[in-house]
């Protein structure tokens, strides 16, 4: 079950009225876009991330908000160790290795980190509807 989370990000009024919906993958998204608008949203964007626009009333926020809903494709970083750590054959120290973030492999090919910096841009409400990992 998916149960989301909701951040305000809001420095002011013109951002409390638009809100950035992240599913885990493009069908979770339309779901719920179609379920949050009874069917009745745009689409816009090339597939496999598009963002599905829709107005409903948004309860954080208590009023009736802009809704941009997409998605991401699998996870969208990877995390590393840094100097082989991992090869050294102490498995004991992999746990005060230093690691590093890297974009993960279909993420960066998609260009989804730069998609979901667009999507947010001017929005005052971060909504995930992601699963556990």
């Amino acid at each position: 079950m998916i149960t989301p989370t909701v951040i305000s990000m809001s420095d002011g009024d013109s951002e409390a009225d638009r809100v950035l919906c992240i599913a885990e993958k493009p069908s979770v998204a339309r779901a719920v876009a179609e379920a949050l608008s009874g069917g009745k949203h745009g689409t816009y964007g090339a597939r496999p991330l598009q963002t599905h626009v829709l107005h409903t009333y948004f309860p954080p926020a208590k009023r009736r908000c802009q809704v941009a809903v997409t998605s991401v494709l699998g996870h969208v970083f990877s995390l590393d160790f840094c100097g082989g750590a991992e090869k050294r054959g102490d498995v004991s120290s992999i746990f005060a290795a230093d690691t590093h973030k890297l974009p993960a492999e279909t993420s960066e090919s998609l260009g989804v980190v730069n998609h979901l910096r667009q999507a947010a841009a001017g929005c005052g409400w971060l909504c995930l509807w992601l699963d556990c990992d």
